[in-house]
């Protein structure tokens, strides 16, 4: 399966025409980010950018698509979502990405 340019074109989301935006914080930093994006052709694609441990972010980029490394930090991870897309894999990273920044006493409602 060939991948679209998609890193490409979530760094360019700013333009509101083009794309939507969610972000989910935790005391105002961001755990996850969820894109939508349409290109000049209408081809449209969903995406989350979410923060990954380093040895697991590595790992999962050495697979190549859906993941890629987005703009914004080492940390950072954007998984596109597909139909094929894992969602048992995407909810384990949006849970360890919430874990990374939230505090303890949030940390431990999640068991």
């Amino acid at each position: 399966m060939k991948s679209p340019d998609i890193p490409g074109r979530v760094n360019e989301c700013r333009d509101p025409t083009r794309s939507s935006v969610w972000t989910f914080d935790i005391r105002r930093r961001g755990f996850c980010m969820l894109v939508h994006t349409e290109d000049s052709t209408g081809t449209s694609a969903s995406v989350i950018v979410l923060r990954a441990e380093p040895i697991e972010r590595e790992a999962l980029l050495s697979i190549g698509y859906p993941f890629f490394a987005p703009l914004g930090g080492p940390d950072r991870l954007g998984v596109v979502l597909t139909d094929e897309t894992d969602w048992v894999e995407v909810r384990e990273l949006l849970t360890e990405s919430y874990r990374a920044l939230a505090p303890k006493k949030l940390t431990a409602q999640l068991g």
